[in-house]
């Protein structure tokens, strides 16, 4: 049981390292395409739908209290152009605890007859909790472990897209803040992070389209981290595909548009570093729900992620 509970200590704190560097609540999810103002606040609204979307992903699965994340997330337009938007993210493992609150707002210019330039901003408090009193140690009444870890950090992050009806590029800065707090284990620091990728959308046949896209996640002090999206849309129905994220997993995709306003979705993953060892990969699904919005589109927009 102490052996548990050491190894247990030891994963909580890598988890802890990793989550200062490069951020947890950037929504490491592979079907992060049709969520992406999770990524970038500029997109929130964008499609013209209003709609809620919630994953879940379970990571590590094969090991008692792995990682588990959930993400809620509503976004809306208005006649006026202005998306709007909610999200809430929670990741759990073991002890640690943290959920992150943010409200997006975003706008469009009108460039051209086929080209919209799009921007965002989030607003966000982080909610960082361990729950050290349930942990057995060797010592009894050990002062270091006889009070639970709680933060709460505000921050804000910006976005700006360029798209039109086949391609887009977008780049987002996340946690602009730099925040360090003290606390009675560690201190914690809140690292800018840079988000930028592109897609595009081929119709290779009248009932067959591809849309490609790709991720860069940069963080001072963190190994880029790329993931590289192919995704087969048939008869605007099903969306088959895979995700590589470059030197830790491979992904496969499928979500299906059950009804005019429900999508459903769910991939696995397999890990290609070291540590699919121990572990028997990563689950995650996917539900979209779609409410009636009457909203001027001006753009048939084919790609997926939209």
């Amino acid at each position: 049981m102490k052996t548990t509970t050491i190894i247990y200590v030891f994963l909580l704190l890598i988890l802890a390292s990793i989550h200062n560097l490069s951020g947890q609540n950037t929504a490491d999810f592979s079907v992060f395409n049709h969520s992406l103002n999770i990524i970038n606040p500029a997109f929130t609204g964008k499609n013209n739908k209003t709609q809620i979307a919630t994953n879940y992903k379970k990571v590590w699965a094969g090991i008692e209290n792995s990682i588990h994340s959930n993400i809620v997330c509503f976004s809306m337009p208005t006649q006026k152009g202005i998306g709007l938007g909610v999200s809430i993210i929670n990741d759990r493992f073991y002890l640690y605890n943290q959920t992150n609150i943010a409200a997006d707002i975003s706008s469009k210019v009108k460039l051209d007859a086929n080209h919209e330039l799009l921007f965002g901003l989030k607003a966000s408090v982080n909610f960082f909790g361990i729950n050290l009193k349930n942990l057995n140690t060797f010592q009894s009444n050990d002062p270091l472990f006889m009070q639970n870890e709680q933060l709460i950090s505000p921050n804000f992050s910006v976005g700006f897209a360029l798209r039109n009806e086949r391609y887009f590029v977008h780049a987002a800065l996340l946690d602009v803040l730099k925040e360090r707090k003290n606390t009675t284990s560690a201190n914690t620091l809140n690292a800018m992070r840079v988000n930028f990728g592109a897609g595009i959308y081929h119709q290779l046949n009248p009932v067959l389209g591809l849309t490609n896209t790709a991720l860069f996640r940069a963080t001072k002090g963190a190994p880029l981290s790329i993931d590289i999206t192919s995704m087969f849309s048939v008869n605007n129905k099903y969306d088959i595909g895979l995700t590589y994220r470059y030197n830790a997993a491979l992904m496969t995709n499928f979500l299906i548009k059950t009804t005019d306003w429900l999508q459903l979705g769910y991939s696995y993953g397999i890990p290609t570093n070291e540590i699919a060892t121990y572990n028997n990969g990563t689950h995650e699904f996917f539900i979209r729900i779609y409410f009636n919005t009457k909203i001027n589109n001006r753009f048939k927009w084919r790609l997926g992620c939209f």
